[in-house]
């Protein structure tokens, strides 16, 4: 049981975030702190709060990622800026797992092949509420998640092998 981010990189305000590389990772419960639960905070295994440049190639490889205290915002990764290259491959998540990746800029080349979730999991692939998010150049395979209200198919550029069971369509 983590206080708040697993893994926090580049502290607030600092540079370049470049290569954070993670095979074969298996995490309990993280966020489940007093702030998290009382500010409406995202917790995330990896947070960067780089906020000068980019954060380009971060790898997640083998994971398990079983949340299973409820919190605000639950995710595998999340970036305070652009985040450049991201590859998430063979990755499991608990129901309670908000969202794979939470951009809170710009994100571009994620490559993400091999998602389960449980039966009654709600993840979506992709969160992000920044009114000016570019997110683009994404594949995905091999996805299996069920009974998500948002998967955010929109911003893929190709998807393939893929289940994704009742879908809601959202409203532009």
């Amino acid at each position: 049981n983590i206080g708040e981010h697993v893994f926090y990189v580049s502290g607030n305000g600092g540079g370049l975030t470049n290569g954070v590389y993670f095979d074969g990772v298996i995490g309990g419960d993280f966020g489940v702190n007093p702030n998290a639960a009382l500010n409406q905070h995202e917790v995330a295994f990896i947070k960067s709060s780089n906020t000068i440049g980019v954060n380009d190639d971060f790898q997640i490889r083998n994971g398990v990622f079983n949340q299973t205290s409820t919190v605000p915002y639950a995710t595998v990764i999340c970036t305070n800026l652009d985040l450049l290259r991201l590859k998430l491959e063979n990755i499991t998540v608990s129901d309670k797992i908000t969202a794979l990746i939470y951009p809170r800029g710009s994100a571009h080349y994620c490559d993400i092949d091999g998602v389960y979730s449980s039966e009654t999991g709600a993840t979506r692939i992709v969160y992000t509420h920044s009114a000016n998010s570019e997110i683009k150049r994404y594949t995905a395979k091999n996805i299996n998640l069920a009974s998500s209200a948002q998967h955010h198919m929109q911003v893929f550029d190709y998807v393939c092998d893929s289940t994704l069971l009742d879908i809601r369509p959202t409203v532009p």
